[in-house]
């Protein structure tokens, strides 16, 4: 079996095992721990890339295995020839005169490529530091840098990688930059720009909700409020009401109680008068019986009756009309 099959990019790849066993052997092709083919008791082995790209390019371990010997291994590589390629196509530096010119790119190519950092006018470039990194067989990083910037270093570069199957360019853009100090000013200012405008947004929020909340506790304390002041007018009118028979009332009280005053008055001189009565009565009764005395013994000449004065029960009537009349 090769140890090393190489095959140009886009050419059909073909690997052959031959394995000298008796009986046959089973057989695996594995990249790394992924299976690519499995065949059974067979002493010649093939495997097959349609159309190699440079990314297979790989190392490739076949095990043949039978009734005698178990997992009996060989190497073979898979080198497939390519052109320089980059991901990176155009590279834009902002630098200022501390921090120099630094880049790097990544390139796949086999076999190892070359490299020249040009001008825009195509001339070669001096004071640039250089080195190339192997990362695989067929995978490479450059690196470039220059410590000291000058005003004729900014500008438009080419970066120029080729091998015997290819190139391919990158432009490199150098453009001056404010120091580094001023980035972080830059970015707190848009950091604090930012936070003002949400702690604006949120305090309108609760501004906003709080308002809310006020505006129907008002409405709550105003209703409640109606309804007292409602309570309050529908009793200050029910003792409206009530005023005018309390007024009347009290007029009443009042004539009644004038009444009361004028009664005891008429009849305390009632009283008076009674007493008057009885003292001017007495006198009379006297006088009366003293003359019904004398006219029963000396009755007058020409009658067989006796004389009789006026009665007492007349002058008593004439005397109460007279009283009642005051």
């Amino acid at each position: 079996m090769q140890a090393v099959t190489i095959v140009n990019e886009s050419e059909r790849a073909v690997l052959t095992g031959t394995i000298s066993c008796n009986p046959l052997s089973n057989v695996s092709w594995y990249d790394g721990p992924h299976l690519l083919k499995f065949e059974n008791a067979v002493n010649t082995t093939y495997l097959t890339k349609e159309k190699a790209k440079c990314t297979d390019t790989t190392n490739l371990t076949l095990t043949a295995s039978n009734a005698v010997r178990v997992n009996v291994s060989s190497s073979v590589q898979l080198i497939v020839n390519c052109k320089s390629a980059s991901d990176d196509s155009n590279i834009f530096l902002g630098v200022t005169d501390d921090s120099g010119i630094v880049f790097s790119t990544t390139v796949i190519a086999y076999p190892k490529p070359y490299y020249a950092l040009l001008y825009e006018n195509g001339a070669k470039t001096h004071d640039f530091l250089d080195s190339i990194k192997v990362n695989a067989i067929n995978n490479f990083t450059i690196h470039l840098n220059k410590t000291i910037v000058k005003p004729a270093d900014y500008g438009l570069y080419h970066l120029y990688i080729n091998n015997t199957f290819g190139e391919t360019v990158i432009n490199i853009t150098v453009i001056p930059q404010s120091p580094r100090n001023q980035a972080p000013l830059v970015a707190g200012s848009i950091v604090g720009t930012l936070g003002l405008i949400i702690l604006i947004f949120v305090a309108v929020f609760i501004f906003q909700r709080h308002y809310a909340c006020i505006i129907r506790v008002e409405r709550r304390k105003r209703s409640r409020k109606s309804k007292d002041n409602e309570e309050s007018s529908h009793y200050t009118t029910m003792t409206e009401h009530e005023n005018p028979e309390r007024n009347v009332y009290d007029d009443l009280a009042q004539e009644q109680s004038q009444y009361e005053s004028v009664l005891t008055k008429d009849r305390k001189e009632n009283i008076n008068d009674t007493k008057l009565y009885e003292k001017l009565q007495k006198p009379q009764n006297d006088n009366k019986v003293h003359i019904n005395e004398q006219m029963s013994v000396q009755p007058s000449e020409g009658s067989s009756k006796h004389l009789h004065g006026p009665s007492t029960q007349e002058t008593t009537c004439e005397y109460m009309n007279i009283s009642f009349r005051k």
